[in-house]
């Protein structure tokens, strides 16, 4: 069974972000969880900014880049 992601999910990225907001990877997080939450502009700013300030996940957010664009 997938587990769903809520807006609370959210709002802990939102933490994280806030204690290291020069952590790209706590961006792409939250833009994964936007990208659930049907928040498309969101998303794609997050993973931008993932990949302004460097992930581990440069591949998947480029494509989440690409697929929030499409929304």
């Amino acid at each position: 069974q997938k587990a769903k992601l809520s807006p609370a999910c959210e709002a802990f990225c939102d933490q994280l972000i806030a204690a290291f907001p020069k952590m790209g990877d706590a961006y792409y997080y939250r833009g994964h969880v936007r990208t659930h939450l049907k928040n498309p502009a969101g998303a794609k700013a997050d993973y931008e900014q993932a990949l302004k300030l460097g992930t581990n996940f440069p591949d998947e957010a480029r494509a989440g880049t690409r697929e929030s664009g499409d929304r």
